[in-house]
């Protein structure tokens, strides 16, 4: 009987073993993505924190959803971002573009030259400490708009 017990606690403690072995580095990469993850999302929240961008919008708009948040799992980039629906006074993304920008530049982001060689629009940034996040407004089919700030670079 002894010789039973003592070969299932050997086969036991064995599996427990190869099973920490083998689920360790996926333990770790987890830990060290939600890490990374967490950095980013309070350098977002940090950049918000005199002003929250996400929560300003045109007269007549309204929000279309809740806060969405998400981390990129390659590179970690984080965005936080809010759509909205338009209302009758800003209904065009030619009207909408300005409204943010200005409301940006009065509250300390800058304008960032797109890199050399590439035909993006300039971007919006703003440092905290010795990193940049970025807004972005995305206005895809249907009428909505979605304004975001993130840690990809511009």
């Amino acid at each position: 009987m002894k010789t039973a017990v003592k070969a299932v606690l050997g086969a036991t403690a064995l599996l427990v073993a190869t099973g920490v072995a083998v689920t360790w580095p996926v333990l770790a990469e987890v830990m060290e993505d939600r890490s990374r993850c967490a950095e980013g999302y309070d350098l977002v929240a940090e950049a918000l924190e005199p002003f929250d961008v996400l929560e300003a919008r045109p007269p007549g708009a309204v929000a279309a959803g809740g806060r969405e948040s998400s981390c990129d799992g390659d590179d970690h980039a984080v965005s936080v971002g809010q759509s909205y629906r338009p209302g009758p006074a800003y209904d065009e993304q030619g009207e909408i573009e300005p409204f943010y920008r200005a409301l940006a530049l009065r509250r300390g982001w800058r304008v960032e030259p797109a890199p050399d060689g590439a035909e993006e629009e300039p971007c919006l940034v703003r440092d905290v400490g010795k990193r940049q996040v970025t807004l972005a407004l995305w206005f895809p089919p249907g009428g909505d708009y979605h304004v975001s700030v993130s840690t990809w670079p511009c």
